[in-house]
C-alpha cells in the first residue's frame, strides 16, 4: 500500500507579509517574478500576497531546505530599483499642466527664457509643485538651491496662476522660509535671466 504525501495546508503568515521575496528565497524565481509584476498594479498586492500565504507551505519547501538570503537579498534589491523607477516614470509622466504652463513660460522682464530655463541655470535641484490655498487660488512653486551673500540657502520662488485665463504672474520669495521683499525678489529674478 502506497503512503499517501501529506500537504501543508496551514496559511504561511511570512509569505503574506513577504510575498515574492519569500517564493525566490525558496527558489520559485519564475513565480516571485511574475508576482512581484503583478503586484505593481494598484490594489492587486494584497489579493496576490493573500493568495501566496494560502499556497506557500503547499508549494515551497519550507523547514526541508534552508531559506537563500543570497537569492532573496538581490531580488528584493532589483524590484526595489524597479519600483523606484516605474514610479519616478509615473510621476513624471503625470506632470500638473498648471506646472507645466509656468515652467514653460516667460516673464516681462525676461523674454527670452521659460522660467524653467531660468531656474536649471541659477537654482541646484529646482523643484516644481503646484496647489491651491485655502480659498481655490492655484499657485506654483519652485524651490532650489542658491548662492545669496556668499551663503548656500534655500529659495522658494511662487507664482499665483489663473488658469481659465491661461496665466500667471510672480507672487512671492521665500530664503529658508522667510519671505523677501519685492526690490530684492525682481533684482533675484533679473539674474536670474541672465
Amino acid at each position: 500500500m502506497e503512503e499517501e504525501k501529506k500537504v501543508n495546508t496551514k496559511f504561511n503568515w511570512i509569505a503574506l507579509l513577504f510575498g515574492s521575496v519569500y517564493y525566490a528565497g525558496y527558489g520559485k524565481l519564475t513565480k516571485a517574478v511574475i508576482c512581484a509584476l503583478i503586484s505593481f498594479i494598484p490594489l492587486i498586492q494584497i489579493p496576490v500576497n493573500i493568495y501566496l500565504g494560502k499556497k506557500a507551505n503547499s508549494e515551497l519547501p519550507v523547514g526541508k531546505v534552508p531559506f537563500k538570503w543570497m537569492i532573496a537579498i538581490p531580488f528584493t534589491i532589483v524590484f526595489s530599483i524597479y519600483n523606484y523607477i516605474v514610479i519616478t516614470l509615473i510621476q513624471e509622466s503625470q506632470s500638473d499642466p498648471i506646472v507645466e504652463m509656468v515652467k514653460g513660460g516667460k516673464l516681462g522682464i525676461c523674454p527670452e527664457k521659460t522660467i524653467e530655463e531660468m531656474t536649471k541655470g541659477f537654482m541646484a535641484s529646482p523643484n516644481w509643485e503646484g496647489g491651491s490655498d485655502a480659498e481655490g487660488n492655484k499657485f506654483v512653486n519652485v524651490s532650489g538651491g542658491i548662492t545669496y551673500s556668499e551663503k548656500q540657502v534655500n529659495a522658494l520662488v511662487q507664482f499665483v496662476v489663473n488658469p481659465g485665463k491661461n496665466t500667471f504672474e510672480f507672487s512671492a520669495m521665500e530664503f529658508n522660509g522667510v519671505p523677501q521683499n519685492a526690490l530684492l525678489a525682481n533684482a533675484l529674478l533679473e539674474r536670474m535671466c541672465d
